[in-house]
């Protein structure tokens, strides 16, 4: 009798079908943090790690029970970068000193995924894509004395595009035929050097099934 119960239980509570059904339309948003490498965004220095948090949205369309194409947007908020040893040459000479920035991002990709399970989900995937990066307040400080001060080279803004590659795998939790959650970390390849990241997505989803 009771196990008659809880195969009960477990019926109603686990989703009828995979949200990777065929025809199967999602949208995803959640929050997003990422470790990058950075580069100087002036001169030629000494590359820095750091962290960056923003937002993601996404779409997925599910050509069959296991493969899906996706298409993801990444908003990342400006935080402090601080380059050690950048040296920038103007016409009034050499300067060397820290170069300090504050760093922000956003990209826009698609892809595909592999897709295996019905509750929990693995993914697996690969994304190509274009990215932004926005250098700001770039300011060029000299370090060595007791108190910073600038060199005052008014280094103002930059920005670089960069096409990427990004290798993907994650786990999704189906709690019902509509509603899933998933976090699926990301590595980005940069093409012609820039910024290497690895991203965290932890995303919400809802999908109809349009077939």
């Amino acid at each position: 009798m009771h196990a008659r119960v809880l195969a009960t239980l477990l019926t109603v509570a686990a989703p009828v079908g995979a949200l990777a059904d065929r025809g199967a339309l999602s949208l995803e948003a959640g929050g997003v943090a990422a470790g990058v490498r950075a580069e100087p965004a002036v001169g030629a220095g000494d590359s820095v790690t750091g962290t960056v948090a923003g937002a993601t949205f996404g779409a997925r369309y599910a050509l069959s029970n296991s493969v899906e194409v996706t298409g993801t947007v990444d908003w990342f908020a400006a935080a402090p970068f601080y380059n050690d040893n950048t040296v920038i040459v103007t016409g009034n000479g050499t300067f060397r000193g820290q170069l300090q920035s504050r760093l922000s991002r956003y990209s826009a990709k698609l892809g595909a995924q592999y897709v295996r399970g019905l509750t929990w989900r693995i993914r697996v995937g690969a994304e190509v894509g274009w990215t932004r990066l926005m250098s700001e307040r770039l300011d060029l400080v000299d370090v060595t004395p007791a108190v910073p001060r600038s060199f005052g080279l008014g280094l103002g803004s930059r920005s670089m595009d960069h096409l990427v590659v990004v290798g993907l795998a994650g786990v999704e939790w189906a709690v019902s035929d509509h509603v899933s959650f998933a976090v699926t970390p990301r590595v980005e390849f940069p093409f012609g050097g820039g910024l290497m990241a690895m991203t965290v997505p932890l995303t919400v989803a809802y999908s109809w099934y349009t077939l």
